[in-house]
């Protein structure tokens, strides 16, 4: 039923993929699917402070050569390494690194890769949001074109 599983997680935060990949693991087996695994980095700082440099000649840091290639880079490998120590070797995987607002860029990702599933995380930041789904997760829920499942704590 399902042959491309997109599974958005924060590589920063253990609570965003810990209780996803076994549900990700069982359901790839279940049908010998790929997980397509992204993280979504926040790369406005980056942006905001290259535009300051340029529109100011402000020099509030100094940015390397390509550091948003090289910062890119780096959570993949990150993504990488996290996806050996977690998932099975015999499962098919892809890490997918991407920089943007989380939730458009997950939809962006399930069209680019074909996904037929969507597993997420609804997470909470506070526990007063905890009756209520995260941003991200009620955006994907709301508007992805394939099947969402939804994982809680």
């Amino acid at each position: 039923m399902f042959k491309n599983i997109l599974i958005p997680i924060d590589i920063a935060k253990e609570s965003s993929w810990k209780s996803i990949f076994p549900v990700a693991v069982s359901e790839a087996k279940n049908y010998n699917a790929k997980l397509s695994i992204l993280t979504v980095l926040d790369l406005d700082f980056v942006n905001m402070m290259t535009s300051m440099q340029l529109d100011f000649g402000i020099k509030a840091y100094a940015e390397p050569k390509n550091f948003r290639e090289k910062y890119i880079n780096k959570a993949k490998e990150h993504l990488q390494n996290l996806i050996k120590r977690e998932i099975p070797n015999d499962i098919k995987t892809e890490p997918i690194v991407k920089g943007g607002k989380v939730h458009s860029e997950i939809i962006l990702t399930s069209k680019e890769v074909g996904a037929d599933l969507i597993i997420i995380k609804a997470s909470h930041e506070s526990k007063i949001k905890e009756y209520f789904l995260g941003v991200n997760s009620s955006q994907v829920t709301r508007y992805a074109k394939c099947s969402v499942l939804l994982i809680r704590s």
